[in-house]
């Protein structure tokens, strides 16, 4: 049985949007990609996903804010932050935003299809 399940997936890296749209469908999930968080919101708006992987650092708006954005619009969205940095206050910041969990780079891909799977 195929897995209907949909991600967007938002990076500014165009590598690891590739990298994540191959690994991601070769696991059966149906992948969309943004290279910037106003292009997620925008996405977000105009479109139903199952979950949302979010890089926390990108320029013009970071992944918190577009988080934020989201939310305020899809207050129910999973979104999975994804960070090469370790900090405290980001992670506190994005689950008080209502992250439903924060995955570090280089992503643990078998952790992440736990999270992914409905």
């Amino acid at each position: 049985m195929e897995n209907k399940y949909t991600i967007l997936v938002v990076d500014d890296d165009v590598g690891m949007l590739e990298t994540m749209m191959d690994i991601l469908s070769e696991l059966n999930f149906t992948v969309t990609t943004a290279d910037d968080g106003f292009k997620a919101i925008e996405m977000a708006r105009d479109g139903t996903f199952d979950a949302i992987l979010l890089d926390v650092r990108m320029p013009r708006i970071d992944g918190i804010e577009t988080l934020k954005r989201i939310k305020a619009i899809k207050p129910n969205a999973k979104i999975i932050l994804l960070t090469a940095y370790t900090s405290e206050t980001t992670v506190l910041d994005a689950l008080k935003e209502g992250a439903s969990e924060i995955l570090y780079k280089p992503v643990d891909f078998n952790q992440l299809g736990k999270l992914l799977n409905p």
